[in-house]
């Protein structure tokens, strides 16, 4: 799947409310992942 990741900032214009919804709370659960893994690792 070529499109499986396309760039956000093309498609955010053309996304209906709920998609642009969806994409902003799954972006938001990746960033809190990732900060989880940062403190994990700890000092």
């Amino acid at each position: 799947m070529p499109d499986s990741r396309p760039s956000t900032v093309q498609r955010l214009p053309s996304l209906p409310a709920r998609e642009a919804r969806s994409a902003r709370r799954v972006v938001r659960g990746r960033r809190r992942r990732e900060r989880l893994a940062e403190v994990a690792k700890g000092p």
